[in-house]
């Protein structure tokens, strides 16, 4: 019980705090040929980190600049390739009710990218707080539960599975 009360504070304080109403009209042609700094943010599970890797991948092939944001223990146990940078964290950054800790937040914020891709195909907290806190002009990411604003470009997950989710996410942002 005591865990779905957090649960739901930070949920609260994640829609007050860090969640920006996103009503302003963009235009998306080009937008990934004109971008040049990524930041993708990796799943948790290590089967969809793994199914993950072809879309970065894809835009590793076409020169961009990518970081990776992922947990730290990622980093050594995947051989993380050095050609990309990355930002990680462990749960050291998250405070008591699930969001990233102040001083994380300032770190993480001094970065700037002009696209950010969340590859997590399910809801989590501190990854929203993440998405949310970012200044990147596009946020690319499958549409969560509860979060309909949290994307300027929202994709469906696929029933069929995260490995066909990242081949339409990539399929869609190829028209691009």
């Amino acid at each position: 019980m005591f865990d779905e009360l957090k649960k739901k504070l930070g949920f609260f304080v994640l829609k007050r705090k860090f969640l920006k109403n996103n009503n302003s009209v963009q235009n998306f042609n080009n937008f990934i040929r004109n971008s040049k700094n990524y930041i993708f943010i990796l799943p948790m599970e290590d089967d969809y980190f793994n199914d993950s890797f072809e879309v970065i991948k894809y835009f590793q092939k076409s020169g961009k600049n990518i970081t990776l944001f992922l947990l730290a223990h990622k980093v050594n146990s995947f051989n993380i390739n050095p050609k990309y940078n990355y930002i990680s964290y462990s749960f050291v950054d998250i405070n008591k009710i699930g969001l990233p800790s102040k001083s994380f937040i300032q770190k993480f914020s001094a970065s700037e990218f002009d696209v950010l891709i969340d590859l997590q195909p399910t809801y989590d907290l501190f990854l929203s707080a993440i998405v949310s806190s970012t200044k990147a002009e596009y946020k690319v990411g499958v549409q969560k539960e509860k979060l309909n604003n949290l994307y300027n470009f929202n994709l469906k997950k696929s029933i069929n599975g995260t490995e066909i989710s990242y081949k339409n996410l990539l399929n869609s942002l190829k028209m691009f």
